[in-house]
């Protein structure tokens, strides 16, 4: 969900829909008001168990000589006071977190998004199970709290695994326990359990 209010006078109502998410903006604009509060973040996280996001003001350039306050407002309660921010959230979720401008006129807008803050999946390319104890598996770090289902395709597009389990990991092998053979497989990886639905792809290669 994205709020924005700007100080002032002509209110618009936004509904945006999708097959997966449905977003709404609350708009108050006054047309001699220029200034305008948006950001992006990114997840800069340094382990597994950090959450910290980077996030930046955006779109928005002061003209010269304009002078912009900042002020970002984050769920546990703390402030930042730069056009660029660092908060560490204490877990996966979705969080609201606020930006709001002012100019030295008083012209002011301000943001409310929500942030999904979640562990991204890092799945390997290359694999070989050969049994000598090194990269034996196709296995995705996970947190180990959420359900994941992993399937597996041929190139041309045949299933050989489907699992659903809290860990992601492969042995070479089919459902019915025989090898197959090396070469470039499709993965396909969906959660519905995570706090951000997931859905991570691509091809792994396989060597004995």
């Amino acid at each position: 969900m994205i709020k924005r209010i700007i100080n002032t006078a002509i209110l618009l109502s936004l509904l945006i829909s999708s097959a997966y998410c449905q977003e709404s903006a609350t708009i108050d604009s006054d047309s001699a008001c220029t200034v305008y509060a948006d950001f992006v973040f990114k997840d800069s996280s340094s382990s597994e168990s950090d959450y910290t996001y980077f996030f930046q003001a955006a779109y928005y350039q002061p003209a010269v000589g304009e002078t912009i306050s900042y002020v970002w407002g984050f769920p546990d309660g703390s402030s930042a006071f730069d056009s660029i921010a660092l908060h560490t959230f204490v877990e996966e979720g979705v969080y609201e977190v606020s930006l709001s401008l002012t100019d030295d006129t008083g012209c002011a807008d301000s943001i409310r998004r929500k942030i999904p803050v979640s562990r991204e999946l890092m799945p390997p390319n290359v694999f070989t199970p050969n049994g000598d104890g090194l990269n034996d598996y196709f296995e995705v770090s996970t947190q180990g709290d959420h359900l994941y289902n992993l399937r597996i395709f041929t190139r041309t597009g045949t299933q050989v695994h489907v699992s659903q389990s809290s860990r992601i990991v492969w042995d070479g092998r089919t459902l019915g326990g025989s090898e197959v053979p090396e070469g470039i497989y499709y993965y396909l990886i969906e959660s519905s359990d995570t706090p951000v639905e997931t859905e991570v792809s691509g091809f792994i290669h396989l060597y004995r």
